[in-house]
């Protein structure tokens, strides 16, 4: 969150040569290197500590499907994406803070690996199986007509190629949105309540602070469900992977 309102897309927010624009870029680790300092300063698990260890063990028993299980170590995999995307949605959120998951370059580079590994995997020495699934009814399990199954698997093949745009720009448009909406909902609040501080200082202040931080409130909220999606697309990638003939 910068100063004015479109500043987010600014890649060189800050000027003053290389060590500013890295320092810009990289203040959204700011939140996991606060994770990392909370987790070595006690000597026993601190209420942080302990909270994050809910969660991953929470998400790990939610992520553990039957086809994820068949990859070891994917489960943990997942939650570190999932926590690495929380921390950088957030951290985008903060006041002077570079947010990095507004870019389609940054969330590409999660959403591609992720999506390369699903198809890859697809490619086994039953590969076809992946497309005779897509071609065969549901009810007779007769094949379609010529035409109809290969406009099946032109359509699904469509679908599966452009996978990581999708969930690349998911993440980003929706993260920008709410920034904006953010930044315009406390500029709107300032300049209607402001003028009546003259009035009730104290009470148009609270007004105010009240109305931004809910939003705010609102937006990590936001933030969380759209790791959660990211992730959640992810593992229905790698669960659609087919093994063997159901």
């Amino acid at each position: 969150m910068h100063s004015d309102l479109f500043s987010s897309f600014d890649i060189a927010w800050g000027g003053g040569g290389y060590v500013f624009w890295l320092c810009s870029w990289f203040s959204c680790f700011i939140a996991i290197f606060f994770y990392l300092v909370f987790m070595v300063y006690f000597y026993k698990f601190s209420w942080w500590e302990s909270l994050l260890l809910e969660v991953s063990e929470g998400l790990e028993k939610v992520m553990s499907t039957e086809k994820v299980k068949v990859f070891a170590g994917s489960t943990h995999v997942f939650v570190c994406l999932f926590m690495f995307l929380v921390s950088m949605n957030i951290s985008g959120l903060l006041p002077f803070i570079y947010p990095l998951t507004f870019h389609l370059i940054v969330t590409s580079s999660f959403s591609v690996p992720f999506w390369l590994m699903s198809v890859l995997v697809n490619f086994n020495f039953n590969w076809k199986l992946f497309f005779i699934t897509q071609i065969e009814s549901s009810e007779g399990k007769v094949f379609m007509t010529y035409v109809i199954s290969l406009m099946m698997v032109v359509s699904e093949t469509i679908s599966i190629l452009v996978r990581p745009i999708t969930l690349s720009a998911r993440l980003s448009m929706n993260m920008f949105i709410g920034q904006m909406i953010m930044k315009v909902l406390t500029s709107v609040s300032v300049g209607i309540f402001y003028p009546f501080t003259y009035f009730g200082g104290v009470t148009f202040s609270l007004v105010m602070l009240s109305l931004s931080g809910f939003y705010f409130i609102v937006e990590v909220c936001m933030s969380i469900l759209q790791a959660i999606i990211f992730t959640g697309l992810c593992v229905f990638y790698v669960s659609e992977v087919k093994l063997k003939v159901d």
